[in-house]
């Protein structure tokens, strides 16, 4: 049952008090009445409901469980010698080395084309590495900077391949690995150990089919491939049994993952032939679709600060929200990536993946959290998970089509000139602002924008939610707004209050 959203506050209960400075003031809001929108008062649909309430926006994952620590894991990057990997995989894996979340053996494995040493790609590595320890500058372990991406490359090696999907390029890889494996077996207390293997694909969606079936053919242990139905012959994962990937593990009774990021095809055909593709290897369980965005601070922000608080969640509707922007900026073009860059575009590289995620954080219904009946927490986490995507789905439902209207295109001068582009009268879009409605009880009337370009002005990703006036103000242009800003290695919320005050909140580093 949909309710109607509760009245805007008053004027008087929006008030502007004194501060420090003449400029700034404090945007007071009054208790928020006991139910909205399906939201009990219990706190059911607010994760972590026991937890104090806040004003700015806090993470709200519970801490990790740690047991996987205590086990080997293996990473093998696909496409390692790849932009994608050296200025976005490498530098994530150092950050998860550096604050003590990967197993203390790790091993990081890149496999690409590229004839290399394992010396020569570190040193290839070292540069993007440095430069992403200094936007923190921290490390768990006690070191930083050139002495912790030195520790981190210590367990860095690289293999190559004749192509991405040569088995026998991965049978040699994967003997190496298990050495390796054996040698942790021997230095551990008792022995028998369990092995973790996950293999990240930073490599076109063309070949995502060929290196899944050398991964399904090399990385399980030979007894268990095919799920023969012997002891130990399945991973205990109801959707493996149903679909013979029993045998996605390794001999130890580790898993073996594959992780694949954007773009997942052209359209929706290519999407659902790589889906069919990728399922005759490997179960959805063990198969990991990647937006990389959802990790970035000021989205994780978005959660808490929906559902975190009190009177953001009374707020949140058309009654007091004019207009929300969505926007990712960048101030250079693709230097040399524009062969890769120019098959997609701006929209199916950013905006139909990043951005629409974005969008339905901001635009989705409360889900039903805490109503789980799973038998532990994992499973528990897995119930949540899933109504959270119920939930984002249920908003890209509503959003009807796109006009051409609502679509504005761009190319930036000297575009055609990146020497990877083959056709120099591209009329690839480098730019896109397409408008977007939603069209529930809660949204109906508010113009959700979505903007994206290279080559602007600034670099930034940022959300600007703008608020009505409130009854009874002097002037229709005093909206507040309030804005989420994703900069370098930190999450910030800033709220404007007319005439100009300023109110920041949030994480800083």
């Amino acid at each position: 049952m949909t309710h109607p959203p509760p009245p805007l506050p008053t004027a008087a209960s929006i008030a502007a008090t004194p501060a420090s400075s003449p400029t700034r003031r404090t945007l007071r809001i009054p208790p928020p009445p006991r139910k909205m929108n399906g939201d009990s008062s219990s706190g059911a649909n607010v994760p972590f409901p026991n937890r104090r309430r806040r004003l700015c926006p806090y993470r709200t994952s519970p801490p990790p469980l740690n047991s996987y620590l205590q086990e080997g894991l293996s990473v093998v990057v696909v496409g390692a010698s790849g932009d994608l990997a050296k200025k976005k995989t490498y530098p994530s894996l150092l950050a998860l080395f550096a604050s003590g979340l990967l197993p203390p053996g790790v091993s990081v494995w890149g496999y690409a084309r590229s004839g290399k040493t394992d010396e020569e790609f570190r040193d290839g590595l070292r540069p993007y590495l440095l430069k992403s320890t200094g936007k923190s500058g921290r490390s768990s372990r006690g070191g930083g900077g050139s002495k912790l991406v030195d520790e981190f490359l210590l367990r860095c090696r690289y293999r190559r391949g004749k192509s991405y999907g040569d088995v026998p390029s991965y049978v040699s890889l994967v003997e190496e690995m298990r050495r390796r494996e054996d040698e942790r077996d021997g230095r551990a207390a008792g022995g028998g150990v369990k092995h973790n293997r996950l293999f990240y694909l930073a490599v076109p969606p063309d070949v995502f089919g060929d290196v899944a079936g050398a991964v399904r053919e090399t990385a399980m242990e030979r007894e268990l491939v095919g799920g023969g139905g012997g002891e130990g012959s399945g991973s205990g994962d109801p959707a493996d049994d149903a679909s013979g990937h029993g045998g996605t593990q390794t001999k130890g009774g580790g898993w073996v993952r594959l992780v694949v990021e954007k773009p997942f095809g052209r359209d929706l055909p290519t999407c659902l032939s790589l889906s069919s593709v990728l399922s005759r290897h490997f179960s959805e369980s063990h198969l990991y679709r990647i937006d990389h965005y959802l990790g970035k601070e000021m989205v994780q922000n978005l959660w808490t600060f929906r559902f975190g608080n009190d009177w953001a969640g009374h707020l949140w509707h058309g009654g007091a929200i004019r207009s929300v922007t969505v926007e990712w900026k960048e101030d250079f073009g693709t230097e040399g990536r524009g062969g890769y860059f120019d098959r997609y575009g701006i929209v199916r590289d950013v905006i139909q993946n990043h951005l629409l995620q974005v969008l339905t954080l901001l635009a989705m219904e409360p889900p039903a959290l805490g109503a789980s009946g799973g038998k532990d927490g994992e499973e528990e986490g897995h119930d949540a998970a899933e109504r959270v995507r119920d939930a984002k789905v249920a908003v890209l439902k509503s959003i009807p089509p796109v006009t051409p209207s609502d679509v504005i295109l761009g190319q930036y001068e000297g575009y055609a000139d990146d020497p990877t582009i083959q056709d120099k009268e591209t009329a690839c879009p480098t730019y896109a602002a397409v408008r977007l409605h939603v069209n529930t009880p809660r949204w109906e009337g508010v113009p959700f924008l979505l903007v994206a370009g290279k080559a602007l002005e600034e670099r930034a990703c940022r959300v600007r939610v703008r608020f009505r006036p409130p009854p009874g103000s002097f002037s229709s242009s005093s909206s507040p707004t309030v804005s989420f800003r994703c900069g370098q290695g930190r999450g910030e919320a800033d709220g404007d209050v007319p005439p100009g005050g300023r109110r920041y909140c949030g994480q800083r580093r």
